[in-house]
């Protein structure tokens, strides 16, 4: 069922259950309509946009404690400043957010998924929390841009989390955010700067979008291998460590997806027990095996990958 709320009075939706709808919650203002929206549980949109805020003329804060929010969170007028997000629990983003402004608090970790965009207006103060960006690889990332002023972090609250799509990561600088200015923080110049990251073969750097041909209101992430694959195996795996790395350039969906999951593995352990794992499947010649996977091996192999998203 979804939540549609309009004129005048007070509306304050708080929400720890499932709210589902063409668009979940939507609220929209002529009159002098003031409230919150509060939610630890799941919000869907099915047409696409999850919560609307349309024409507010008082502030709607947006407080997510957690839980999922499927779908776009839009504001009309986000200029206004009407619609400050405060993160107060763990959470990614499953559609792109064009608000006011955001929070995080500390302790807590807001991750921008990959294909994802967070638009703000203004970004007045870093997060005292975590801003995560999810990546794949250059044109499959979380990208923060902000309208009206730089985009203000501190390197030592963020972090990148390398996604099981990640086959074809590459080393390389790549745009994650504009603002309108150099970042408050760190200002113009940021020199490449080590952020923490999941994976244990790649490390990243964040730094000033000058330093790779853009602004000082732009910032990049850098992309670096801590290593190869076959580095990184044990003599037991290092076999079929050699075929995938050789193989890492390949257009095969099947062969990128395990190459994926060894990229976001977050340890050498967890790395060389997928190798262990894929090993009967590339036994038999790679492409064929790869191609015409078992059902229990492939199950395995799936259960292994969404513990790493």
């Amino acid at each position: 069922m979804a939540v549609l709320v309009g004129d005048n009075g007070s509306n304050t939706i708080v929400n720890s259950g499932v709210i589902t709808g063409k668009t979940g919650i939507e609220l929209g203002s002529t009159g002098n309509t003031s409230g919150s929206i509060t939610t630890s549980g799941t919000i869907t949109g099915t047409g696409g946009t999850a919560i609307s805020l349309n024409n507010l003329n008082i502030a709607t804060p947006i407080n997510i404690n957690g839980g999922a929010i499927n779908g776009d969170v839009t504001d009309s007028n986000p200029s206004a400043g009407y619609s400050p997000v405060t993160i107060g629990g763990n959470f990614s983003t499953n559609g792109n957010f064009t608000v006011s402004s955001l929070a995080i608090n500390s302790g807590n970790t807001l991750t921008i998924s990959s294909g994802n965009t967070v638009s703000l207006d203004t970004m007045a103060a870093a997060p005292s929390g975590t801003l995560q960006f999810s990546v794949n690889n250059a044109a499959s990332h979380g990208t923060l841009n902000v309208t009206s002023s730089g985009i203000n972090v501190n390197t030592s609250n963020v972090s990148v989390k390398v996604g099981a799509s990640s086959g074809g990561l590459a080393a390389g600088s790549f745009l994650i955010g504009t603002g309108n200015a150099a970042d408050p923080v760190n200002g113009a110049g940021l020199a490449p700067t080590t952020v923490a990251d999941s994976s244990y073969l790649w490390n990243f750097a964040l730094e000033d979008g000058s330093h790779a041909g853009g602004t000082s209101n732009q910032i990049d992430l850098v992309a670096s291998q801590n290593g190869t694959i076959t580095a990184a195996a044990t003599p037991s795996t290092a076999g079929v460590a050699a075929v995938l790395q050789g193989l890492t350039g390949s257009g095969n969906s099947t062969i990128q997806a395990m190459i994926g999951a060894l990229y976001a593995a977050p340890t050498q352990t967890a790395l060389n027990n997928l190798l262990e794992l894929f090993e009967p499947i590339l036994n038999e010649g790679a492409m064929k095996s790869a191609l015409n996977v078992g059902d229990s091996t492939w199950r395995q192999f799936n259960s292994r990958m969404s513990a790493l998203e």
